[in-house]
């Protein structure tokens, strides 16, 4: 068990490691591309191979770790409380893992309620076949990536059997690699979309308007919504990011997003409210009064760096920083 810098939580934990490629998204996997690297090591875990990620390697490539079981329990947490992401590098409801074993691990999340234990797979009618009272700090999700009439088999189902999950919902839509039309969200607390993380020569782009698109659906529902990473080829406008802006969403204050011009925000479509590429995005998000470790608002803060600033732009960076500051949440 670890810290992470994945920016939805604080901690992973990998009671199970591997997987096989269940859907479009699968194509490039860095957890698999991870393990096949590790494993060309010398001193690489016993556990880990090179195989592909495939059925017919299936048993040889998801295991079972009882040594990591109770991780949990005895874990230092450095950085307190916190989301803990279970199984970041597998799916936990993979055939290949016992239903036994999964039930020691939700035991082990109901013994730490301090903590919210997030779980994730892209194979959600085998989590509704697990026969376990979930906890309430336990929160189950699923994959979605592609929509109906795309280029790619459409992975929207999973949304709708995750209904037959009876523990707190969530829906991950990473890697979006292409639009994934109009969703039912009604069962769902929150949503993380991010774009595919891959080497450039493999990376599938997405568009910002499917983005906004999901945001939209959230904002129906009234989910929580996250926006992680973006892999749109470039930026909207073309420009760099240089100043603070503040805007709102859903009448909470939002801050600061780090862009020059007008309010930026995902709630509204270029080219006043652009989404950038090149950003480095630490969102932190608040679920809505009722969740776990939950505050009033449902604030999102963006730490963006950025990498030039022009000379002409400074007295507008001070002159919206200034602006910026003088504000506050609600």
């Amino acid at each position: 068990m670890q810290p992470t810098d994945i920016s939805w939580c604080k901690y992973s934990w990998s009671p199970v490691t591997g997987c096989t490629r269940h859907g479009p998204e699968c194509s490039n996997c860095w957890a698999e591309a991870f393990t096949r690297r590790q494993a060309a090591r010398d001193n690489a875990p016993e556990y880990m191979d090179d195989l592909e990620w495939t059925q017919a390697n299936a048993e040889a490539v998801v295991d079972t770790h009882e040594d990591r079981l109770d991780e949990p329990l005895t874990y230092s947490y450095p950085d307190g409380p916190g989301r803990i992401f279970v199984v970041s590098m597998g799916d936990i409801f993979h055939r290949e893992v016992p239903a036994s074993f999964i039930r020691r691990v939700i035991a082990i999340a109901r013994q730490l309620p301090e903590h919210e234990f997030v779980f994730l797979t892209k194979r959600p009618e085998r989590a509704a076949e697990i026969e376990v009272s979930w906890p309430d700090n336990a929160i189950v999700g699923t994959s979605v990536g592609s929509g109906p009439g795309g280029e790619y088999p459409d992975t929207t189902h999973r949304i709708e059997q995750l209904r037959n999950v009876d523990a707190r919902r969530w829906v991950s839509f990473e890697p979006l690699i292409e639009p994934v039309g109009g969703v039912e969200l009604d069962h769902i607390e929150w949503a993380v979309v991010g774009g595919e993380n891959a080497s450039d020569d493999v990376r599938r782009e997405m568009d910002h308007k499917w983005a906004r698109d999901i945001l939209r659906q959230c904002r129906r529902d009234d989910v929580a919504f996250h926006f992680k990473q973006s892999s749109a080829a470039t930026n909207e406008t073309g420009t760099r990011l240089t100043v603070n802006s503040c805007f709102k969403i859903r009448g909470d204050l939002l801050h600061s997003f780090r862009d020059r011009g007008a309010a930026n925000s995902l709630t509204e479509d270029p080219p006043s409210h652009p989404l950038r590429q090149g950003q480095t995005r630490r969102p932190s998000l608040v679920l809505p009064p009722g969740v776990p470790h939950a505050s009033h608002a449902v604030v999102l803060r963006h730490s963006i760096r950025s990498r030039q600033c022009r000379a002409g732009q400074q007295a507008d960076y001070r002159r919206t920083e200034r602006g910026c500051r003088g504000s506050s949440p609600s």
